[in-house]
């Protein structure tokens, strides 16, 4: 891959930029050069960014300009992967999709704990993205992934000088008659402002019209709170022009260490253990829980024995994914070793049956909440992954943090669009009807919970004679799909009667 980066007057030079970085005082003149190139290219397509950041997210955090922020961010990244002479890879356009999708979630959806994992979901797949095409990841592994992500945004900090270092490296090489016409500019700025704002109170006393359209617009302003827009502003643009600037530098090798090198014999030893009680633990949810055939013990409801060993048994799967994962990258291969890895990976599937079934009888005894639906999901995603990790165990090359990302980032999209509140409602509300002809007794379910949901059951449960107070002022840019719907049912359900 070339490294050689234009400089700022655009002649190559010999100099591995990326790499190289000697103190200030020991710069090179072509040093020099390519960091007020990178000042040029960068400083105006990232204050662009910062100026969208705040427009679109300043005091809105799942407003209808969320998706215009996330392709806003794609295009900079694929922009800033060009300054830096980089390909963009295939895996990159997945990658975007999922930070565009994640971005329209946020406007249809108003349940705070999807919003905030959409958040998430997009800071964490922007920074995978630069990695992905600024590094030759093709055959990293999932620890590998972390550490560069750990030490990307560790460096990201101590870069904190480089933006004003690119600066004044642009300023100084750049020719003098620019420079002293910027420079009158600033001068210009900072006499016109007081006396623009002296001679706008002086009108505003002189005429009533005049001094109400100027109170409206400072009114705007201060409820638009001047300080924290400053601060937002400076934090998107700092952030995205110092990781940008971090991972251009290569501050991660791209050299994968292998670490297998512990004696099989350990992990055996202690894998055939494990494995004999996985297989003796197995047997007995297939007797107790699947097939039904032996009696529970006096006094137990087929619910309180799902609900009592649950989080144990999700603990222990995610304990065994861990085991798996650790013995595959410290130990050394070994054909019985796969073996037994295959066999708890095997017996971890029946325990995720075994969870899952569970918390389906807890569901059918106390209704769906948020957490229940979350569990679910986390018992789909895991038996998923395992998947891929059952593959790597027979194929050591298998891109299994690849194919992490992909199931977790689709399975995630799934959830995010679906709307759990939404079936969360219908599903406890059809409970509600199926109770009311059958007489069922051992069904509990707090109602007062269906009022905690967010406005994405508002559909179910308006209709239902629920009442919420979804009354919205939001202007344009605040616009949320889900709040809309509510409070136009709102309005045809109640303000009407």
């Amino acid at each position: 891959m070339d490294n050689n980066y234009p400089t700022y007057n655009n002649y190559p030079n010999s100099n591995n930029y990326p790499i190289q970085h000697p103190p200030i005082w020991e710069e090179t003149i072509e040093q020099k050069q390519q960091r007020a190139y990178l000042f040029k290219k960068l400083f105006p397509a990232t204050l662009m960014l910062a100026i969208v950041f705040v427009l679109c997210l300043y005091r809105n955090a799942n407003g209808i300009t969320m998706p215009f922020f996330t392709l806003t961010v794609v295009g900079y990244c694929f922009y800033v992967t060009k300054v830096y002479q980089y390909k963009l890879k295939k895996m990159s356009y997945f990658m975007a999709a999922v930070i565009i999708l994640l971005g329209i979630s946020c406007c249809i959806t108003n349940n705070g704990f999807i919003i905030f994992c959409n958040y998430v979901g997009i800071l964490l797949m922007i920074e995978m993205l630069l990695i992905h095409n600024f590094y030759e990841d093709k055959h990293w592994n999932i620890s590998k992934y972390v550490s560069a992500f750990i030490i990307t945004n560790i460096m990201s900090v101590a870069t904190l000088p480089d933006p004003f270092g690119d600066a004044s490296r642009y300023f100084k090489l750049t020719d003098k008659k620019r420079s002293t016409k910027l420079l009158f500019v600033l001068i210009g700025l900072v006499i016109a402002i007081p006396l623009l704002l002296v001679i706008t109170v002086l009108l505003a006393q002189a005429d009533y019209v005049f001094g109400k359209a100027v109170s409206h617009i400072f009114h705007y302003f201060d409820s638009f709170n001047i300080v924290g827009i400053a601060v937002f502003f400076c934090f998107g643009f700092m952030a995205a022009y110092l990781f940008t600037r971090t991972v251009g530098k290569h501050e991660v090798s791209n050299e994968v260490v292998d670490n297998r090198r512990f004696d099989p014999i350990i992990a055996i030893t202690v894998l055939s253990l494990i494995s004999l009680v996985y297989v003796f633990f197995c047997g007995i949810q297939v007797l107790y829980l699947f097939s039904h055939q032996l009696e529970l013990p006096n006094g137990y409801t087929y619910s309180e024995y799902a609900h009592e060993g649950f989080f144990q048994l999700l603990f222990v799967c995610v304990l065994n994914l861990a085991l798996v994962l650790f013995t595959s990258a410290f130990f050394r291969e070994n054909l019985l070793q796969k073996i037994l890895l295959v066999v708890i990976s095997a017996c971890t599937y029946v325990m995720l049956v075994s969870s899952a079934f569970r918390m389906c009888l807890y569901v059918s005894a106390y209704g769906l909440t948020f957490l229940r639906v979350l569990v679910l999901w986390f018992l789909l995603v895991l038996a998923l992954f395992f998947a891929g990790v059952i593959v790597q165990i027979v194929k050591p090359d298998f891109p299994l943090f690849r194919y992490g990302l992909a199931i977790i980032s689709c399975c995630y999209l799934v959830l995010a669009f679906a709307k759990p509140d939404y079936w969360i409602a219908r599903y406890n509300t059809s409970i509600d009807t199926y109770i009311e002809h059958t007489s069922r007794e051992d069904y509990s379910y707090d109602y007062s919970n269906l009022r905690s949901l967010s406005s994405d059951a508002a559909p179910i449960l308006i209709p239902k004679g629920y009442s919420y107070d979804y009354v919205t002022n939001d202007s344009f840019r605040e616009f949320n799909f889900s709040r809309a719907a509510a409070y136009k049912l709102n309005r045809e359900y109640f303000f009407k009667k």
